[in-house]
């Protein structure tokens, strides 16, 4: 089955059990496909608003035989007028919920400028170092060659797996494979072995990251779990560097 069969047979409700889990399984790990499938929808939703609209206006025309010759139109122009109320639905929607308030946070464009911003995790732990390999990999990190990074990171010796996978995580943020990098800081932040602060940071990289494909619920849910293990544990551990950052974000989405 091709790929756009796949997506009307979701859409249209026929797909089901075990092949409709992997399905949405797919458009929770990949973000663009996600993204296609909500597009295909829009336009079956656009597609039946339309037929409605012509069935409507041949009724009318049956009813109204004499009046349709006396005033011709176009199909085309009602198409438009329709459109146009549809349009002041939806902003009168916008505006009745949202209390006439346009100036709420912009999420998404709040969590692109950090992302833009945040520096390379444990430049402090490379910086000290005496091996070759670890040199490499900050002077790599310095000069933003994340890819050649990225083929570096499995050399390095003394290590942790969680803070290699965080600044693979961060490297593949860095070169626009989002979807990749969220992995990498899903597994450190839900392995129970990961030291606190790495969990922490392997969040908030991943909040932000969720923030800029506006996966609000999912990012808030994250960020409450660090600031109540920071809060559980502070007087052990302090040197988390985004406390402040993530603290911001928390206090944001509270007053959503």
């Amino acid at each position: 089955m091709n790929f756009k069969n796949r997506i009307d047979e979701y859409l249209l409700g026929e797909m089901e059990g075990e092949e409709k889990s992997i399905f949405e399984s797919e458009m929770d790990k990949d973000i663009e496909f996600s993204k296609e499938v909500e597009f295909h929808q829009k336009i079956m939703e656009a597609s039946s608003a339309n037929s409605q609209l012509r069935e409507r206006i041949a009724e009318l025309g049956k009813e109204n035989p004499n009046a349709m010759v006396k005033k011709p139109f176009k199909i085309s122009y009602l198409i438009g007028i329709a459109a146009l109320l549809f349009l002041l639905i939806g902003m009168s929607y916008y505006f009745f919920f949202s209390n006439g308030n346009t100036e709420q946070p912009v999420f998404a464009e709040i969590a692109g400028t950090q992302i833009e911003k945040i520096e390379a995790p444990y430049i402090d732990v490379l910086r000290g170092s005496t091996t070759t390999p670890k040199k490499e990999l900050k002077k790599l990190l310095d000069n933003n060659e994340y890819d050649t990074a990225l083929k570096k990171i499995g050399n390095i010796e003394n290590l942790s797996s969680t803070k290699r996978q965080i600044i693979k995580g961060f490297c593949l943020s860095k070169i626009g494979k989002e979807d990749q990098a969220r992995i990498e800081f899903r597994n450190v932040f839900n392995n129970s072995e990961s030291q606190l602060t790495d969990k922490w940071y392997a969040g908030y990289y991943m909040s932000l990251i969720l923030l800029k494909n506006e996966k609000r619920a999912e990012a808030k849910t994250i960020i409450d779990k660090i600031i109540h293990d920071f809060e559980q544990h502070e007087d052990e551990v302090s040197d988390f560097d985004y406390e402040k950052e993530t603290r911001d974000l928390k206090s944001k989405l509270d007053k959503e």
